[in-house]
């Protein structure tokens, strides 16, 4: 079990640290000093695992047919998950879109419409795939910031 002398004496080092390492702090409350030291290490908001690092290229998918349809877009970027990503039609023109981000890297894909699987149609880029059929292929060379 820890002492009071030793929890105050590391209270102490932990305020002079901070002090040396930021002088701002020294004009800042003594509430708000100890408050600062206070914070245990595993409690400290640490930065984001995402912080500095590319967010991805962003993706367009478009996709013309009937309005009032259903339609998804399902690949190696999401597990082939038939409804993780639809593509909407905002004006009810028979124009679908989605838009997402991707890192960079060949992907294959398929579009499900009313439940079925179909090529996307204006996308030439196609690989076989184990069941005997095609998939799209989607390549992503950049990422952005």
């Amino acid at each position: 079990m820890v002492s009071k002398k030793e929890t105050s004496e590391k209270v102490s080092t932990a305020k002079k640290t901070i002090e040396k390492k930021a002088p701002a702090a020294k004009k800042a409350s003594k509430t708000a000093k100890v408050s600062a030291t206070a914070t245990p290490k595993s409690a400290a908001k640490k930065p984001s695992a995402r912080a500095g690092q590319p967010r991805g290229h962003r993706v367009a998918i478009k996709y013309v047919s009937d309005p009032g349809r259903q339609v998804f877009i399902a690949g190696s970027f999401n597990n082939w998950d038939a409804t993780a990503k639809q593509l909407v039609d905002e004006k009810g023109t028979g124009e679908y879109f989605v838009r997402f981000l991707l890192k960079s890297g060949i992907y294959q894909y398929k579009l499900v419409v009313d439940g079925q699987w179909i090529l996307d149609p204006s996308n030439p880029n196609t690989e076989p795939n184990e069941f005997g059929t095609q998939n799209n292929v989607l390549v992503v060379t950049s990422d952005i910031d």
